[in-house]
This record gives structure tokens, C-alpha cells and sequence, in this order.
């Protein structure tokens, strides 16, 4: 498969993810500022376009989360802030150790959109097979 810049050989290692999905430039030399992400985390790091679409996705679904919290009281806000935290320190995890999450995890990276999709793929599945019952 032939990306813009040429041969797929020539990608780069992900800072965040550790997959090889960043997409240098002309000269090789570093990340191609036009095709990959800018972090949303320190805004100087290029990440891949899919850790980009992952930083994006889960900042909207923790303002949402929070929207919906605050609506709720001020004691539903403490516990999704509880059982956020882990989510939060991960995504700054690749930041604060300068390793992409799939050393420091020690297993490749899922995006948060696919794990969403997961689950809404097995719900769906478990509704429909209740609605046949």
C-alpha cells in the first residue's frame, strides 16, 4: 500500500500509540506536520492520525460525561471523577514517560473508539437476542 509520502516501509514509530502509523516528511527527517495529529495533550508532539481521532473522541466523551455528571448533583460528579481518574492519568502516561502506551502497557494500544464499539456491538447483540426470546 502506498501512503502520499511513498512506500509504507518509510512510516515512523507513534510517540503515543508505539504502532508504526506516523507519517515522516519529504526529507525523512521527522513527522509530516500536514498528515499526522498534533497532540492535544502538549500541542508540540505529532502523534498518528488515529491517536489524534483517539485524544479527540475522548476528550468530547469526558465533556459530555461531565455535562451530564453536573446535571446530576454534586455527588455524582465526585464519583465519575473517581472512576475517571485512571482514564485521565493513562492518556498522559506516554507524556509524563516518554514510552508509547504499548510498552508501558505491555500489550498494543485499543483506541477508545473501538473499545465503544465493542461494547455497542455486544449490548446490540444482547438486545436483539432478547427481543427474539
Amino acid at each position: 500500500m502506498d501512503t502520499v509520502l511513498g512506500d509504507t516501509q518509510d512510516m515512523m514509530q507513534c510517540p503515543r500509540c508505539g504502532e508504526i502509523t506516523l507519517y515522516p516528511n519529504e526529507d525523512g527527517d521527522g513527522p509530516h506536520k500536514g498528515l499526522n495529529a498534533l497532540s492535544r495533550r502538549d500541542n508540540k508532539t505529532y502523534i498518528c492520525p488515529d491517536c489524534g481521532d483517539d485524544e479527540a473522541w475522548f476528550d468530547f466523551f469526558m465533556d459530555r460525561l461531565e455535562q451530564r455528571a453536573e446535571l446530576k448533583g454534586e455527588k455524582f460528579v465526585k464519583r465519575l471523577e473517581v472512576s475517571l481518574a485512571p482514564q485521565r492519568m493513562l492518556e498522559r502516561m506516554w507524556l509524563v514517560h516518554n514510552k508509547p502506551l504499548n510498552e508501558i502497557l505491555g500489550r498494543p494500544w485499543v483506541p477508545y473508539m473501538n473499545r465503544l464499539e465493542s461494547i455497542h456491538r455486544d449490548r446490540e447483540g444482547e438486545e436483539y437476542g432478547e427481543a427474539q426470546s
